[in-house]
C-alpha cells in the first residue's frame, strides 16, 4: 500500500512566492557595493543622496503635543539650535616668580597679600577661553596676554607649566606643584578646572578672581622679580592711604582691611616714621643674585611723619615708569617681630644648589672603567690615606645627621649642629683642596699624581663626598633652613660653595680621561671604546657623505623622538638593526660616527634635562642605535683587511668586553675557529690518502707526498667565495618626495589636504570616506589618516608604498605634535 501512494508534493511557503533566492539578492547587493566603491567621488551626487535620505529615511523626532514650531524648519536647524552656544569665559592666570622653588615642590600657595602683590605687578592677568578650546588655543591665548612680560615675553622662555595646589591635610600648608595633565603633552579646559581648585586664598571675596590658576616658567628658566610688602609696612601704608585726599569721599569710619585690629594700626601710625627709616630695597636679578641699593643713597619710598612723600620721592616717580614706581614701593623692611635680613637667607635657601645636581648627574652616569686603569679604587683597601679615616667617619656622620633630623631642634640646638658640621668639614678632603684649585694650571707632575690618587671615580673619592653632602643638604632643608644664627649661616655657606668645588673636581677628572671610561654600558660605553681605540682603522668620513648630511638635519633641542628616529633611519637605513644598516655608516672622524657620538649621544647624557618629557624615550632610542652601531663597527674590525670593504654580517656576536683589545685575528685563529665549526671535516683531512696514489709514476708519487705534507682541505672547510657587496637601494622619486614632507613642517590642515589630493591610497576601499569629512574635527581627521597610512594596514602592499606610508605617518605625527592636539 505504501508503494501505491503518490510522493508528497513540496509546496513553497506563501510568503516566498515570486521572490528571488537569498544568494541572488546577496550577489546583487555585493555588485552594487563594488560599483559604488569603484565609482569616483561626485560632489553633485551628494546633494541628491542627502535629499533622498531625508525623504525616505527614518523620520525626525516627533513633535510634542501643545508646541508650535515652524513647519518649514529642517531637522538640521532644530538640532543646531538645541546645542548650547560655545561662549568664552574669563579666566585669571597667575604667573609665579620663583621657578626653582616650584620644581623643587617648595613654593607655598600664595596668600592674600601675595596674590595682591602678583596682581599689582601684573603677574595676574585675564584671558578669555571657551570650553572647546584646544591646547594650541589655550597656550596661544595665555602667551598673548603675557606678551609684554619683562625682561622678555612668556613664549620666549618655552612652554609654561600649569600648577596645582596640594596640601598634606586639613590645617597643613599647601604648595604649588606641576600638574600632571590628563592627556600627555595636551592641555585642556578640564586641566584648568582642576588647577583652579584650592588656588584662591580662603580669606578673599567670593566674587574676586573666580577662576584663578597659576602657571610657571619652564624648568631652568630664571626667577622673576617680585616685591611683597611686609606686614607692618602694609599696616602703616594702609593707615596713611586712608588719611590721604584720594579717600575724602569714602566713609570716615572705614577700618583698615587686614587681619590686625584698629588699635594696632593706630599704634603703627605713631611709629610710622621710625619704621620707614629702616626701609631698604632688595631684589633678585635674572642670574639669581641679590641686589641691594647703595646705603648712602636715600630710599625713594621713605615717607615723612605726616604721610606725604618727600621732594626726592616725586622726582624719582617722574623719572620712572608706572610699573617701576609700583615695583619700588613694594619693599621689605625689618621690624621687631621679624629677624634681620641677611643676604645668605635668599642666596643659600635653595638647597641643594644647582652645581650639586650637575655633580650627582655626572657621577651617577660614571660607571666602573676597565680593570687596566691603575687609578681606579674599587675597594676600601685601595682608598687613598686622605679618605681612609673619612670613609668610616662619613658613615657615622650620616647616621648622626639622621638622628638629628629625627630628634628635632629641641634636642640638638642649631649652634651645636653647626659646630658638628664645621668639624666634619675640616676632616673632609675639600678643606685641603680649596687653595689648590686656584692655580690648576701651575700643577706639577706630583700634584697631578696626587689628584689622580685622591679624586678617583667611585668609592675612592667622588661618591663618598656626594653621599655625605646629600645628608648635609637634607639637614639644612629640613631643620636649619630658617635658622639665622651667624654660626649656622657660616657653615651653610661653606657647604653651599663646596658643590661648586666638587663640580670643578669632576670636570677636572673628565678633562684628563676619555669618556669611554665612564659612559653607561650596554651600548654607549662599548661604542665609545671602539671609536676611541680603533678610530685609525676606520675610513674617514667626508662632509659630502649622505650619512653626515642626514644627521645634520637633526635638532635635539626641538625635534620630537619620532622625528629624530625618522632622520636616523634616513642616515643609517635602520636605527636598531645592524644587519640592515648601510655599509658606508662605518666612518670615523668628526663627519662620521665620532661626530654622531659627540653631537647627539653626549647631548642626551650630559646636557638634556632629565625633567624633559622626551628624555627617557630619546635615551632609549640612542642607546639602541649606539648598540647597533657598535656591533656594526666590531664586525667590520674583525674582518681581514682585504675584506673590510665588503659585507659580511654572518658574525652577529653581542657586545663583548674583548672588542677593545688590540689583538688581531691570525690565520691559525681562523683555522681553529673553523675546526670547531666543522669537526668532521677536520677528521677527514687528517686521514691517510688512498693507496692508489702510491702505485703511480714518480711524478705522481711526488705529488702524493706533497699532498701528504699539505693535504687539500675538504670542500666543507673551504672558505666561501667572496660575496658581492650589497648595493645601496635606490629610492624612487615618489619615495623621496614623501620623505621631504617630514622636513617641510606643514600645518596639520594643509598637510592633510595635500595627502588627500596627492597621496591617496592605491586601493579605493581603504581611502577615508568623504561623506561626513567636513563635520569631523581636526583631531578626528588626523586619526583617520593615521589609520589609512599605518604600517599594520599596509602589510600586503608593495615595498614602495610601504616606504611612502611610513614617511607619511611620520609627517602626520610631527604635524600633530606641532599642533599640540
Amino acid at each position: 500500500m505504501n508503494a501505491s501512494r503518490p510522493p508528497p508534493t513540496t509546496r513553497a511557503p506563501s510568503g516566498n512566492i515570486g521572490k528571488p533566492p537569498f544568494r541572488d539578492m546577496a550577489d546583487r547587493r555585493n555588485a552594487r557595493r563594488e560599483q559604488n566603491i569603484s565609482a569616483g567621488f561626485d560632489p553633485a551626487m551628494e546633494a541628491s543622496k542627502k535629499k533622498f535620505a531625508e525623504t525616505l529615511g527614518h523620520p525626525t523626532k516627533k513633535k510634542k503635543i501643545g508646541t508650535k514650531t515652524d513647519s518649514g524648519a529642517s531637522a538640521t536647524s532644530a538640532t543646531a539650535s538645541s546645542k548650547p552656544a560655545d561662549v568664552k569665559e574669563e579666566w585669571n592666570v597667575g604667573l609665579v616668580e620663583d621657578t626653582d622653588a616650584v620644581y623643587q615642590e617648595k613654593y607655598p600657595k600664595p596668600d592674600r597679600d601675595k596674590v595682591m602683590a602678583l596682581y599689582q605687578q601684573r603677574y595676574i592677568r585675564n584671558v578669555m577661553l571657551s570650553r572647546s578650546a584646544s591646547d594650541f588655543d589655550i597656550r596661544q591665548s595665555i602667551n598673548a596676554v603675557f606678551a609684554d612680560l619683562q625682561p622678555q615675553s612668556l613664549d620666549s622662555y618655552g612652554e609654561f607649566t600649569v600648577l596645582i595646589a596640594i596640601g598634606a591635610g586639613q590645617g597643613s600648608k599647601s604648595y604649588l606643584v606641576p600638574l600632571r595633565l590628563l592627556h600627555e603633552n595636551m592641555l585642556t579646559i578640564g586641566d584648568l578646572d582642576m588647577a583652579k581648585n584650592n588656588a584662591k586664598p580662603r580669606n578673599m571675596l567670593s566674587d574676586t578672581l573666580k577662576k584663578l590658576f597659576y602657571i610657571a616658567l619652564p624648568c631652568g628658566a630664571p626667577n622673576l622679580r617680585l616685591k611683597v610688602m611686609s606686614r607692618k609696612r602694609k599696616q602703616s601704608s594702609d593707615v596713611d592711604m586712608d588719611s590721604q585726599e584720594d579717600y575724602e569721599g569714602e566713609d570716615e569710619g572705614q577700618t583698615v582691611h587686614g587681619d590686625d585690629s584698629p588699635s594696632v594700626a593706630s599704634e603703627n601710625v605713631n611709629n610710622g616714621a621710625a619704621q620707614n627709616s629702616d626701609t631698604f630695597q632688595r631684589y633678585t636679578d635674572d642670574s639669581g643674585n641679590v641686589c641691594e641699593p647703595d646705603p648712602s643713597q636715600p630710599s625713594s619710598s621713605r615717607m615723612s611723619n605726616d604721610g606725604s612723600g618727600t621732594t626726592q620721592d616725586h622726582t624719582m616717580h617722574e623719572e620712572q615708569s608706572t610699573d617701576e614706581y609700583i615695583f619700588n614701593t613694594f619693599t621689605n623692611e625689618t621690624s621687631d617681630d621679624e629677624p634681620p635680613f641677611s643676604p645668605s637667607e635668599e642666596l643659600f635657601s635653595c638647597l641643594p644648589p644647582g652645581d650639586y645636581l650637575v655633580v650627582t648627574r655626572l657621577v651617577t652616569f660614571m660607571a666602573r672603567p676597565t680593570p687596566d686603569q691603575n687609578w681606579w679604587a674599587p675597594s676600601a683597601k685601595k682608598v687613598h690615606p686622605t679618605f681612609q679615616n673619612f670613609t668610616p667617619e662619613a658613615t657615622g656622620l650620616t647616621a648622626f645627621l639622621r638622628a638629628i633630623r629625627a630628634a628635632g631642634p629641641h634636642v640638638f640646638p642649631p649652634s651645636s649642629v653647626a659646630t658638628f658640621l664645621d668639624q666634619a668639614w675640616e676632616k673632609s678632603a675639600l678643606s685641603a683642596v680649596f687653595p689648590r684649585l686656584a692655580n690648576l694650571t701651575m700643577w706639577t707632575v706630583v700634584d697631578e699624581e696626587e689628584f689622580d690618587a685622591i679624586f678617583a671615580l667611585g668609592p675612592g673619592g667622588l661618591l663618598i663626598l656626594t653621599e655625605f653632602l646629600a645628608s648635609v643638604y637634607d639637614i639644612f632643608c629640613k631643620e636649619l633652613l630658617d635658622c639665622q644664627e651667624p654660626s649656622v649661616i657660616a657653615v651653610r655657606k661653606k657647604y653651599y660653595e663646596s658643590a661648586t668645588v666638587l663640580l670643578t673636581l669632576v670636570r677636572k677628572v673628565r678633562s684628563k680621561y676619555h669618556r669611554s671610561l665612564w659612559d653607561p654600558a650596554s651600548g654607549f660605553r662599548e661604542l665609545a671604546v671602539l671609536l676611541h681605540k680603533n678610530s685609525h682603522q676606520l675610513p674617514v668620513g667626508d662632509p659630502n657623505d649622505r650619512m653626515y648630511r642626514e644627521l645634520q638635519k637633526i635638532n635635539m633641542s626641538t625635534m620630537t623622538v619620532d622625528h629624530v628616529k625618522f632622520h636616523l633611519r634616513d642616515a643609517f637605513h635602520s636605527a636598531t638593526d645592524p644587519t640592515d644598516m648601510f655599509e658606508d655608516v662605518v666612518r670615523g672622524g668628526p663627519f662620521g660616527l665620532d661626530g654622531f657620538y659627540s653631537s647627539y649621544v653626549q647631548y642626551v647624557l650630559d646636557v638634556m634635562p632629565t625633567s624633559d618629557p622626551r628624555f627617557n624615550s630619546m635615551h632609549d632610542l640612542l642607546l639602541a642605535t649606539s648598540k647597533a652601531l657598535g656591533r656594526k663597527v666590531a664586525n667590520y674590525l674583525k674582518k681581514p683587511s682585504s675584506r673590510r670593504n665588503e659585507d659580511d654580517m654572518t658574525n652577529s656576536d653581542s657586545l663583548a668586553s674583548d672588542w677593545y683589545d688590540d689583538v688581531k685575528e691570525t690565520t691559525d685563529d681562523i683555522k681553529t675557529r673553523r675546526s670547531r665549526r666543522h669537526p668532521v671535516s677536520v677528521h677527514d683531512s687528517d686521514s691517510e690518502p688512498d693507496k692508489t696514489d702510491s702505485s703511480r709514476t714518480n711524478t705522481k708519487a711526488s705529488s702524493s707526498e706533497s699532498s701528504k705534507r699539505h693535504p687539500d682541505p675538504p670542500p666543507s672547510s673551504k672558505p666561501k667565495p667572496k660575496p658581492r657587496p650589497r648595493p645601496i637601494p635606490v629610492e624612487s622619486a615618489r619615495v623621496r618626495a614623501a620623505r621631504k614632507l617630514v622636513d617641510e613642517n606643514l600645518p596639520l590642515e594643509a598637510l592633510m589636504n595635500r595627502l588627500l589630493c596627492d597621496w591617496p591610497h592605491p586601493k579605493p576601499e581603504k581611502r577615508p570616506k568623504m561623506d561626513n569629512w567636513s563635520v569631523l574635527s581636526l583631531k578626528k581627521k588626523a586619526q583617520r589618516l593615521q589609520l589609512v597610512y599605518h604600517s599594520d594596514k599596509n602589510v600586503n602592499e608593495t615595498e614602495e608604498w610601504k616606504k611612502i606610508s611610513a614617511a607619511l605617518v611620520t609627517a602626520i605625527n610631527v604635524a600633530i605634535e606641532s599642533a599640540r592636539l
